[in-house]
């Protein structure tokens, strides 16, 4: 989608309230708030799936938790 398409949502009144008391509060628009909402939960995904994907590389490879000091101070001494 090109910048600056035009979408359509339907959110349920309570948070289009909500949205804007922010807005006005802020001193923006309730645009920008939807468009930060919007960028704020990707980067959560985002973050999820690397922790996710962590979660499931450690499993893989049989590694958990307790592991994780000893890994550091074995690495800081190689180096």
């Amino acid at each position: 989608m090109p910048a600056g398409t035009n979408i359509q949502i339907t959110m349920p009144p309570v948070l289009v309230a909500e949205m804007e008391a922010v807005a006005e509060a802020e001193g923006i628009t309730l645009d920008e708030v939807a468009q930060n909402a919007v960028q704020r939960f990707l980067e959560d995904r985002h973050w999820q799936q690397l922790v996710s994907y962590g979660k499931d590389r450690a499993a893989r490879l049989g590694l958990d938790s307790d592991d994780v000091s000893r890994l550091i101070a074995e690495s800081r001494r190689e180096n």
